[in-house]
């Protein structure tokens, strides 16, 4: 088994409209942190896997199909081999032409800048190869740091993959936590990666390792302390900062507790299904109200955890059900490899299933999903 990290840089030039937030008109004049893509590659001797994470809202198939052929050209993978995550930030640019019907323009030439930082990063992780043991571990999300918004009943879990040397130095940590990247609120007029920086900055520094975050079944959770009704002026930067030094403490302290897995990586599970969208604000901004809509889903087993792709934001209870089908012992990759609406779990009437691709299609999807691939 050897893994390898990388980084890449993937920030906008400014000023640039950020994707997101409907009510937010006026476009960003700044750069608070850089935007990144991190990629983490996998190889067990047969078997090579790459996962790159965005710090974007989604990804659409304009750049995440671009994105995974030219990484799997680099390293000589098919295409089922390269997954495309975001950690779903609410404050950068958009990355498919289809959001300019919601207001939110592709800057220009952004898709180049995409590509050149998701293959500078994985480069870097294809040059940093190297002997690894992995460990896993997962548990309840301390109290305190999201709450479900639609008041539904809430019991999520956290988890992290460890990566360390055969000596037992850490290569880098993988954590799976599902809480919206929506800290900074509809006042914030600055390119960032929200919490998420502050998560890996914190983490990093308290392991001496590159720190990722896979965002899991975030749909229906947002960070403990926002509120859409209150935004403070400029972006809540004390909630955003609190929140990802939260989080990485308590990553930090679930490291403790990760149990060595086994030498695998394997490539389990690529299916190819086709559904049909019905009418909905999502589906009208996607251009894809009444049409057939091809769907993807890979999942690998890294070490016998079973890291699962969610083509949009899967709801708390959906998170749940995906886990138990896996004996919990797995990571919920969510706007993985594209963004396909939310994934609401009930479904009901509300702004989420507007933004769903309707009833059917959910319930198709989500079947998928909690049904392991054999």
């Amino acid at each position: 088994m050897e893994v390898g990290f990388g980084r890449g840089v993937v920030t906008p030039q400014v000023p640039v409209v950020l994707a997101g937030f409907g009510a937010r008109k006026e476009p960003a004049t700044e750069v608070h942190d850089d935007l990144e893509a991190h990629a983490v590659v996998f190889r067990d001797g047969s078997t090579t896997v790459c996962l790159i994470v965005l710090d974007l809202l989604l990804l659409g198939p304009d750049f995440a199909g671009p994105v995974r052929a030219e990484v799997g050209r680099l390293l000589g993978v098919p295409l089922s081999h390269v997954l495309t995550a975001c950690v779903h930030t609410h404050s950068g640019p958009a990355a498919s032409e289809s959001m300019k019907r919601a207001r939110w323009p592709v800057p220009p030439g952004y898709l180049e800048v995409v590509l050149a930082g998701c293959l500078d990063a994985a480069r870097q992780a294809q040059a940093s190869l190297a002997p690894a043991v992995l460990s896993y571990a997962r548990a309840p999300l301390p109290d305190g740091l999201g709450f479900n918004r639609r008041d539904l009943p809430h019991d999520p879990s956290y988890a992290v993959l460890d990566v360390r040397s055969p000596d037992g130095a850490r290569l880098g940590t993988l954590g799976n936590v599902g809480i919206h990247p929506v800290a900074l609120g509809t006042a914030c007029r600055a390119v960032s990666s929200d919490w998420v920086g502050t998560y890996r900055s914190a983490l990093r520094q308290a392991t001496g390792a590159p720190a990722v975050l896979l965002q899991g079944a975030l749909g229906d959770v947002n960070p403990s302390g926002f509120t859409h009704d209150h935004p403070v002026a400029g972006g809540d930067w004390a909630l955003a900062e609190r929140l990802g030094g939260e989080v990485a403490e308590a990553v930090a302290q679930l490291l403790a507790t990760a149990e060595p897995l086994p030498d695998e990586v394997a490539v389990v599970g690529h299916r190819q299904t086709r559904h049909r969208a019905s009418a909905s604000l999502a589906t009208v901004i996607a251009g894809r109200a009444y049409r057939t809509v091809e769907v993807e889903l890979l999942e690998w087993s890294l070490g016998g955890v079973r890291l699962v792709s969610v083509p949009g934001e899967p709801f708390d209870a959906l998170g749940n059900a995906i886990l138990g089908a896996r004996d919990d012992r797995a990571l919920v990759a969510a706007v993985a490899p594209e963004w396909l609406g939310y994934l609401p779990s009930p479904y009901r009437k509300g702004y989420e299933e507007s933004m769903s691709y309707g009833r059917r299609f959910v319930a198709e999807v989500s079947a998928l999903l909690t049904t392991p691939p054999r």
